[in-house]
């Protein structure tokens, strides 16, 4: 039984979406910044593309990682039980 509730798939939300996708963008940047090589007229190697396919590869890479937390958190939900002291 599988009960995939807002208030879990919110808490997969925020504990794994929000922090990861801004982390990931700002990994992106920085890497880029880093490894950011100019020839004498101006080119760059680092193709617009390039840095909007790795935004997208981060930004599908934490939501797999929300699903997948919510999957999880919501069969734990619905395995728990009470236990008496």
């Amino acid at each position: 039984m599988r009960s995939n509730s807002p208030r879990t798939s919110s808490a997969a939300a925020w504990s794994l979406l929000v922090p990861f996708v801004p982390a990931g963008g700002l990994g992106c940047l920085i890497g880029t910044w880093l490894a950011y090589p100019k020839t004498s007229d101006g080119a760059s190697y680092i193709s617009g593309s390039f840095l909007i396919a790795c935004a997208l590869g981060v930004s599908a890479m934490g939501l797999l990682a929300w699903v997948w937390g919510a999957n999880v958190a919501a069969r734990q939900a619905a395995a728990w039980q009470p236990r008496g002291e």
